[in-house]
């Protein structure tokens, strides 16, 4: 369903998000 697609989009978008916060943290 549409719902399902948007909450794995999201789950997706913060997994990267996560990943890229932790770079910036270990890079400063």
């Amino acid at each position: 369903s549409t719902t399902s697609y948007l909450l794995l989009r999201h789950a997706v978008v913060v997994a990267i998000w996560n990943m890229s916060l932790s770079h910036l943290c270990l890079a400063a």
